[in-house]
This record gives structure tokens, sequence and C-alpha cells, in this order.
């Protein structure tokens, strides 16, 4: 009796594993930067950002330009990732825009 319950949990065990292997599989990261949107962040590239400042700007959740008017410049300039030329690069691109950082 104790061979077949061994004999049950070891199959039901490479069941399970294979159960997840097959699982797993059908989930593929291939497509994992649509979440930043249809351009997949292609709008702070085309402004010449760096990626640095790009990772800083998604992991600020400043994704569209508008949302930059909730911060203020110094504030901005202190993510890490965001350096001057970031700044300047995204000074034009507000002003461009008619909109500006938040005031202190």
């Amino acid at each position: 009796m104790k061979r077949h319950a061994r004999t049950l949990i070891l199959v039901l065990a490479a069941l399970g594993l294979a159960a997840l292997l097959a699982g797993a599989s059908l989930l593929h990261a291939d497509d994992w930067p649509q979440w930043l949107g249809p351009q997949r962040d292609g709008v702070w590239r085309e402004l010449g950002l760096a990626a640095p400042a790009r990772r800083a700007l998604v992991n600020a959740d400043l994704l569209p330009i508008k949302s930059l008017t909730t911060i203020t410049r110094d504030d901005l300039a202190k993510l890490h990732g965001m350096g001057p030329s970031a700044l300047n690069i995204l000074d034009r691109t507000l002003a461009r825009a008619g909109i500006s950082f938040l005031k202190k």
C-alpha cells in the first residue's frame, strides 16, 4: 500500500510540474513594454531624452508631458537619472507646449 501511495504522489507531482511548465510557456514576455502605451514610450525617445532620464520619468509616474506640470523643476532635478541635458530638453518641450513646471 505504501508503494502505491508513493507512486501516486510521484505521478501527481510530475503532472503538477508539467502543468506548471505548460502554463509558464503560455506567458510570453515579448510584449512587456506595451504597458507604457502604444508608442512604447516613444514620446520620450522622440524628445531625445537618454534612457536614465526616461526611466526616472517612468518611475515617478510622469509619463505624459502634461504631468510635468505637477512637479517643480527643482524636484524633477532631484530624481535619479535626471541630468542637466534632460532638464533643458524638458524645458524646451514644455515651452513649445505652452505649459510649465509647477511653481513653488
